[in-house]
C-alpha cells in the first residue's frame, strides 16, 4: 500500500516537472523588451498616472493589441460565487484608469460594454466569476473555446461593435479589495493571443505589483506630480515656477505638500524618497531560464 502511494506521488511529481519543462519560454528579444519597458516605467518616476498610461501604450505595441487597459478595480468585500448576474451588480468599480487604443469619444461606451457585461444574459465568460478579486492571468482561450466564443452574442454583438475579439485579463492585489488590472484586446478577426503574450503579461504584472502598491500609497495631485518630476530633474523652485507658469509661492506650497506626503523635511530627503519609490527593475525568477540569454544590451529592433 505504501509502495503504491509512493508510486502515485512520484508520478504526480514527474508530470508536474514535465508541464514545467514545456511551459512556454520567452525569446531573448522578449526578455530585452520586458526589461527595457520596466526601466522606462521606472524613469517616469512617482507619477503613477503617467507610468500606467505609458505601460498601456507600450504593451499595445509590444503585443500587437487593438487596445490595452491599465486599471484599478475595486471588488466587493463579500465574494459570493453564486447569484452574480452581471459585473455591475457584483459591485466592481473602476477606481483609476489608463488606456491606449481607445478614442476619447468612445471611451465611456467602451468601458460600459467591456467591463460590465451581463453574465446572466450571456454566460460565455462565467468562468471569470470565481476569479474576481483574486490574483490571476487568463487568456480568452483559458475560459472558453473558439466554437462557443464565436457563437456567443458577447463576441458577435458587444465586442465586435468595438472591433474587439481575443483578450488577456490579469489582476494582482494592491490594497484591500483593490486590484491592479491589465487587459489586452486583439482586433476582430486578428490572430488570438498565444502563450508568449500571456507569459509576458504575467511576468510584467508580477514585477510591477509591488511598485503599483507603492504608487497608490503616494497618490499625488497632477500638479504635485509635475513639480516633483521637475525637481527630480534638478530644477530649482524658480525654474519649476517658470516651466509651469505659476508663482514661486505656489511651487513652494506644492513642495511643502510633497514633504508631508513623503514624510521628509528637506529637498535632499525628498529626492531620496521619491527616487526610492520609483519602480525597481528586477529579473523575474518566474521567467524559468530566460536569464540564460544573458544581459540585454539594447532593445529589439
Amino acid at each position: 500500500m505504501a509502495g503504491a502511494a509512493r508510486f502515485v506521488k512520484e508520478a504526480k511529481l514527474v508530470n508536474a516537472l514535465r508541464r514545467k519543462a514545456f511551459r512556454p519560454m520567452l525569446h531573448a528579444h522578449d526578455v530585452r523588451a520586458l526589461l527595457r519597458l520596466l526601466g522606462e516605467v521606472r524613469e517616469l518616476g512617482a507619477s503613477s498616472t503617467a507610468w500606467r498610461a505609458y505601460l498601456a501604450e507600450s504593451l499595445q505595441r509590444l503585443c500587437g493589441c487593438r487596445a490595452t487597459l491599465a486599471l484599478e478595480l475595486v471588488f466587493p468585500a463579500v465574494h459570493p460565487h453564486s447569484g452574480w448576474s452581471a459585473c455591475r451588480s457584483v459591485g466592481i468599480r473602476v477606481a483609476d484608469s489608463a488606456e491606449s487604443g481607445i478614442a476619447t469619444e468612445d471611451r465611456q461606451r467602451f468601458y460600459d460594454d467591456m467591463l460590465r457585461f451581463d453574465h446572466g444574459t450571456d454566460d460565455t465568460l462565467n468562468g471569470l466569476v470565481p476569479l474576481y478579486g483574486t490574483h490571476f492571468t487568463r487568456s480568452r482561450a483559458d475560459l472558453v473555446d473558439d466554437a462557443r466564443w464565436y457563437g456567443s452574442a458577447l463576441a458577435n454583438e458587444t465586442l465586435r461593435a468595438h472591433d474587439c475579439d481575443d483578450f488577456i485579463f490579469s489582476t494582482v492585489p494592491v490594497a484591500p479589495h483593490t486590484h491592479a488590472s491589465l487587459t489586452l484586446v486583439r482586433a476582430w478577426g486578428d490572430r488570438p493571443f498565444g502563450a508568449r503574450e500571456k507569459l509576458l503579461v504575467e511576468l510584467l504584472h508580477e514585477e510591477l505589483a509591488r511598485e503599483w502598491r507603492a504608487a497608490r500609497e503616494l497618490r499625488l495631485s497632477p500638479q504635485q506630480g509635475k513639480v516633483l518630476e521637475l525637481l527630480c530633474r534638478g530644477a530649482s523652485e524658480k525654474e519649476v515656477a517658470a516651466a509651469l507658469e505659476v508663482s514661486t509661492h505656489t511651487v513652494h506650497d506644492h513642495v511643502k505638500a510633497l514633504h508631508r506626503v513623503y514624510g521628509v523635511r528637506s529637498r535632499g530627503e525628498l529626492m531620496a524618497r521619491a527616487m526610492g519609490s520609483r519602480p525597481r527593475v528586477r529579473l523575474a525568477s518566474a521567467t524559468e531560464g530566460a536569464e540564460r540569454f544573458g544581459r540585454p544590451s539594447q532593445a529589439p529592433r
